[in-house]
């Protein structure tokens, strides 16, 4: 459930939070960019804080001389932990809200890229954003951590002043990194008063949408674009860089250590001329939050009175019939509308499963079985996984028909998930979008026949159309084709 739900809250025009889904990670990440162009007024200094800690660090780093026996290397390596936000409910952690972050392994990288700069005369940051720029380890979901933690005294106030609009309920309980001393550069934990997540026991901490977006601003890839477009000439003289050759974030982060003063040029321009972007929700274009309401409305409108099943084939014939829902509601009820993007390409597998997610799990959670997603067991992650006790469990994989990388392993790879699962019973949905993926479906079929024809293990196949339907005048011939 969202966090609006769970707390009856009835947002209005001056709620500008994200409210995020408190069992399940959204796929948005903090943008310290948009910090940096926010205009308000409780989060005024909070990117000059964030760029002081950073540049403290620096100075931390430098009298080390990059020798990791150095005392000032341990102090800059402790400084430099930044432990996922769960708090937050946000990142790639999109079974739970128990995401990595950055422990000590990933202080490291950051501390080399902030080596890296300081050999090539940066002595400070203007946006710690550009750590990604000269590290390949360093992403945007560590940008985010990053960010998370030196916010979080801000937001913690900024979510105690919603729940006082609202009248919610809050408790004491401890926050790590609650707080940074900067007089004596040391973190701290401490008891706060926040919502409590029913979900995980863990604390809410509430953050506008306005910080929000699917990739940070600043960014590797934005950088090279930036290259190509701007600096095509210096390349080619000063480095005798080919632009025909592929290129990889390693290449990248190449140029960023020869040319360091690029990277300058380049945040400079970005503060100039780009405004802040965050991410659009009233649009969903990626389809990062409509996926919820969209199938948590067709379950209420479409419920599934299934009795307690009293053995393992009641349990999967029970999966079987939620399964039946999410194709009724793809083919028969619009829902394959919501697997295509405006300018007529299909969403990703990723956005597929979020629309089946968003169908099932009110159909499970009325049954009282527990579906997960993205389990990562045995030899790759599992799309969904199933379960009421331990002993009825099953999991289910769904892909697109066009994802040629899959099929080439597949008479390999679903008997290892059943092994890895320990389960006898799974499910297989293959997504159907247009004429061009009938060629495939025939080879898919015959893939499941010669599993289940050695008896071993048992797939239960299905098949979901994607295709536009008649009735959709906008959509006919446009994608059909």
């Amino acid at each position: 459930m969202k966090f609006s739900e769970v707390f009856s809250i009835k947002r209005t025009n001056n709620d500008d939070w994200f409210d995020p889904i408190l069992s399940l990670d959204s796929k948005f990440f903090i943008d310290p960019f948009l910090v940096f162009k926010s205009q308000k007024p409780e989060f005024c200094d909070a990117h000059a804080k964030m760029v002081g800690f950073f540049n403290n660090v620096f100075q931390v780093v430098a009298l080390s001389g990059g020798e990791k026996n150095n005392i000032n290397y341990k102090k800059a390596r402790g400084l430099l932990v930044f432990p996922e936000a769960r708090e937050l409910c946000l990142g790639y952690a999109t079974g739970s809200t128990k995401g990595a972050g950055s422990g000590f392994w990933y202080s490291d990288e950051i501390f080399d890229a902030m080596w890296e700069m300081i050999k090539r005369g940066i002595r400070d940051i203007k946006h710690f954003e550009e750590l990604g720029i000269f590290n390949e380890g360093i992403g945007a979901d560590r940008i985010s951590d990053m960010t998370a933690n030196l916010l979080k005294q801000d937001l913690i106030l900024y979510t105690q002043k919603v729940c006082q609009t609202h009248k919610l309920p809050t408790d004491y309980i401890k926050v790590l990194n609650s707080s940074f001393d900067y007089e004596n550069g040391r973190w701290y934990s401490s008891r706060v008063q926040l919502p409590i997540n029913p979900k995980t026991g863990f604390p809410i901490i509430l953050l506008p949408e306005p910080f929000l977006d699917d990739l940070p601003e600043i960014n590797a890839e934005d950088f090279w674009n930036y290259l190509e477009r701007f600096e095509n000439e210096r390349l080619r003289n000063d480095l005798n860089f080919d632009f025909t050759q592929k290129i990889d974030k390693k290449a990248i982060v190449s140029i960023a250590r020869a040319c360091p003063d690029l990277v300058r040029n380049y945040t400079n321009r970005k503060e100039t001329y780009t405004p802040p972007n965050p991410y659009d929700f009233k649009n969903d274009p990626k389809y990062l939050t409509k996926w919820y309401d969209d199938g948590k409305t067709y379950a209420l409108t479409n419920p599934l009175q299934i009795p307690e099943p009293s053995n393992e084939d009641d349990f999967i014939g029970i999966i079987n019939e939620i399964n039946g829902k999410y194709k009724h509601f793809v083919e028969f009820n619009k829902g394959y509308e919501l697997l295509w993007n405006d300018d007529g390409s299909q969403r990703s597998e990723t956005a597929v499963q979020r629309s089946y997610l968003g169908v099932v799990r009110g159909y499970c959670e009325a049954n009282n079985i527990d579906i997960s997603k993205e389990a990562n067991i045995g030899r790759g992650p599992v799309d969904f996984k199933f379960s009421k006790g331990y002993i009825q469990r099953t999991i289910l994989e769904i892909k697109l028909a066009n994802n040629s990388h899959f099929w080439d392993g597949a008479e390999q790879q679903l008997p290892a998930y059943l092994v890895d699962n320990g389960v006898k019973t799974g499910f297989f949905m293959v997504v159907r979008y247009n004429r061009n993926d009938d060629r495939r479906l025939f080879k898919i079929r015959e893939i499941i026949k010669n599993i289940n024809r050695k008896g071993n293990y048992k797939i239960i196949y299905s098949e979901i159309d994607a295709a536009p339907k008649l009735s959709a005048s906008r959509l006919r011939g446009k994608y059909s084709r």
